[in-house]
């Protein structure tokens, strides 16, 4: 007997504990605490996504970061989740990825990392419909088949991006920039392109930049940014079915720039207002092979970690463009190759896997 009562009262002494413990979870939960034990959370990897729209109530509106994929059926690879990934962590910002498709599937190692990771707090993916995104902008009404107009691709991205950045507000990066640094803060920036040049050490312009191009492959905007409106009008009236290949993009963003401070000829930085400031071409560096100047090799290189710091010190990011890059194989050393030397630093789980870098 004395046995069965004292199992009796350690099974009442489980009971209430366990009740307890459920009862304190319960608490934590409708009083917004955080739990002691975190619980488990389901993988996304191998499922598939209904995309949704960009949600009309935005509350990092001004502070976010836009990627744009306009291909029918977006592929990310290890390099594009190293953009979204660095936006996050040394960006600080959450990142917000529009393609076209209506839905796709988690299917890459490094995408199931971010989700797994940043989904939905910090990361989302969202479609665009068109007629919806160019409402109420200078693009409103555009037909159909000038959006078809070669090259689509780029003709869309360009389109996309401004008007998302016109509707709400915050910071574009192509899919192949990588953040070094806090974006927030920064505000209606465009960067110098075609121009290649190097700070003090205080980090200061040393020279004027004078180029007829911008780079719109890193900017930012505020929502409704009467400058950006300029630059959707310029997109909009000087739009043919066989436009220049970048005239949407750097060329239209010059013209509109061009007409904002009423130059002619080449824009110079840095130039500042309210709307609009153009900042030196090394505050957000870019690689590319149509520099009149040749910027430094940043892949099959044998150096220390130094010689890819001093290029970018004072940047807030750097833009490995795409045929620079894409056909380099990423070798882990981080004496070769400055993907090597970066990844560990600013995107860990996207280099991670390597093998699909």
């Amino acid at each position: 007997m004395r046995v069965k009562a004292i199992f009796s009262a350690f099974v009442v002494v489980i009971v209430i504990a366990v009740g307890m413990n459920v009862s304190y979870y319960s608490f934590k939960s409708k009083f917004g605490f955080t739990p002691v034990k975190d619980v488990p959370k389901e993988s996304m990897c191998g499922k598939t996504i209904q995309l949704q729209p960009i949600p009309a109530s935005n509350p990092d509106e001004n502070n976010q970061m836009f990627f744009v994929d306009a291909s029918p059926t977006p592929k990310f690879k290890g390099r594009v989740m190293c953009a979204f990934e660095s936006a996050i962590v040394l960006g600080k910002l959450p990142v917000k990825v529009i393609v076209i498709a209506k839905n796709f599937t988690i299917d890459h190692p490094a995408l199931c990392s971010l989700f797994d990771k940043f989904y939905p707090e910090k990361l989302n993916f969202y479609s665009v419909d068109f007629d919806e995104l160019f409402r109420g902008t200078s693009l409103e009404g555009i037909k159909a088949d000038r959006r078809q107009s070669k090259p689509v691709f780029t003709n869309m991205s360009d389109m996309m991006r401004a008007a998302i950045l016109y509707k709400y507000g915050g910071f574009y990066f192509d899919q192949d920039v990588v953040t070094l640094n806090d974006l927030r803060g920064l505000r209606n920036i465009l960067v110098m392109d075609n121009i290649l040049t190097y700070p003090n050490e205080k980090c200061e312009a040393t020279s004027v930049e004078k180029s007829n191009m911008l780079n719109q492959g890193t900017m930012h905007f505020e929502k409704g940014n009467k400058f950006l409106d300029s630059y959707l009008k310029v997109q909009n009236h000087s739009w043919t079915k066989q436009f220049h290949p970048v005239g949407l993009g750097p060329v239209a963003m010059h013209t509109a720039a061009s007409r904002f401070f009423g130059y002619e000829g080449k824009l110079s930085s840095p130039m500042t207002t309210p709307l609009l400031t153009i900042t030196p071409s090394f505050t957000f560096r870019l690689l590319a092979h149509w520099y009149r100047i040749k910027p430094p090799r940043m892949f099959n290189v044998n150096v220390n970690g130094s010689y890819f710091d001093n290029f970018i010190r004072c940047s807030h990011s750097l833009h490995l463009t795409a045929p620079e890059s894409k056909s380099v194989k990423i070798s882990g050393d981080p004496r070769r190759d400055v993907y090597s030397y970066l990844g560990p630093k600013v995107c860990p789980l996207s280099f991670a896997h390597l093998q699909q870098f």
